[in-house]
């Protein structure tokens, strides 16, 4: 027997956008979601551009106490996954 996989939901935070509806119309309309990065976190990296997740998206989403004490990584995995 072979095993399932069934798919409840998708979750999506992309540089164009917050959600899928608005990501999947940023895709077809070809927006580019890059930046310069200008960070002083960033200026060891060989890459001048990144495409960034939404931040204030991610944090409206979430809405959650004490979001600080996260890594921006698991923020945006606990909003793509909310």
């Amino acid at each position: 027997m072979r095993p399932h996989v069934v798919l409840t939901g998708l979750g999506l935070i992309s540089s164009v956008g917050g959600d899928t509806e608005s990501a999947a119309r940023a895709f077809v309309s070809g927006a580019r979601g890059l930046v310069e990065l200008e960070s002083a976190l960033t200026a060891h990296l060989r890459a001048r551009f990144a495409g960034l997740g939404c931040d204030p998206v991610v944090a409206a989403r979430l809405g959650a106490p004490g979001l600080a004490a996260y890594d921006r990584h698991v923020i945006l995995a606990l909003a793509a996954a909310r």
